[in-house]
């Protein structure tokens, strides 16, 4: 059986899982992030750098806004979304392999069409 890890591909989504992770990491490990977007880049070229950068600004975004607002949730709806709010921040890793993910398909896409 191949290795898919071996293949282009593998070779790609092994390196957007872990600069994704490196993202995520706490603390902030930034040479760890510096590496796995080397690897990116040279796995996957500048393009496919960018767009996983763009996604990982998108989801810190979303991030820092939830927590900015700080508010305590007053109504059983506001305490609905909040209970959300706090469960995406409590899986944003795989929230973010998965953007990552579907940054990766439609770049995949674009190189097939």
């Amino acid at each position: 059986m191949k290795n898919v890890a071996s293949t282009g591909h593998g070779q790609r989504e092994a390196a957007l899982i872990e600069l994704a992770t490196a993202v995520a990491s706490t603390p902030c490990d930034v040479r760890r992030i510096q590496k796995a977007a080397h690897e990116l880049k040279n796995v996957g070229g500048i393009e496919l750098c960018v767009e996983a950068a763009a996604v990982c600004g998108s989801f810190e975004a979303i991030t820092k806004l939830v927590d900015a607002t700080g508010r305590r949730a007053g109504s059983s709806r506001q305490q609905k979304v909040m209970q959300t709010a706090m469960t995406v921040m409590k899986h944003r890793t795989a929230i973010l392999l998965a953007g990552v993910s579907v940054a990766a398909a439609i770049l995949a896409r674009r190189k097939l069409m």
